[in-house]
């Protein structure tokens, strides 16, 4: 769900970068809220956006070949989700979900490529 009403700073990553990349990357950036239990990416879809989280939480699962769910990580705001499209995959390998209402920036696919 878009809205437009979060800080843009708070995630790590995106504090991290020299001060000339970060204010070429804030152009690109839109913020979003997701609420409790919002699937984000469903296993093999097509990554459109990365996300940086500022706060909440996303959670990463793994479906087994048995229909068994495992949890593999869960991302707040140190880290983003989408990270495949920068390896060059353009779809998602898990289940991505919202555990705790969660703010975040997103870019799009293709510009983070770029």
């Amino acid at each position: 769900m878009l809205t437009v009403a979060k800080p843009t700073m708070g995630n790590k990553i995106l504090t991290a970068l020299p001060q000339g990349e970060l204010t070429n990357f804030l152009r690109h950036l839109e913020d979003v809220h997701f609420e409790k239990g919002e699937v984000v990416y469903m296993t093999g879809d097509r990554i459109r956006y990365a996300y940086f989280p500022v706060e909440g939480l996303f959670s990463l699962v793994s479906n087994t070949e048995n229909g068994s769910t495992a949890e593999i990580a869960m991302v707040g705001q140190e880290g983003m989700v989408g990270h495949s499209v920068i390896l060059k995959h353009g779809s998602i390998p898990y289940e991505v979900s919202v555990q705790v209402s969660t703010y975040a920036l997103r870019i799009r696919a293709e510009v983070l490529e770029e």
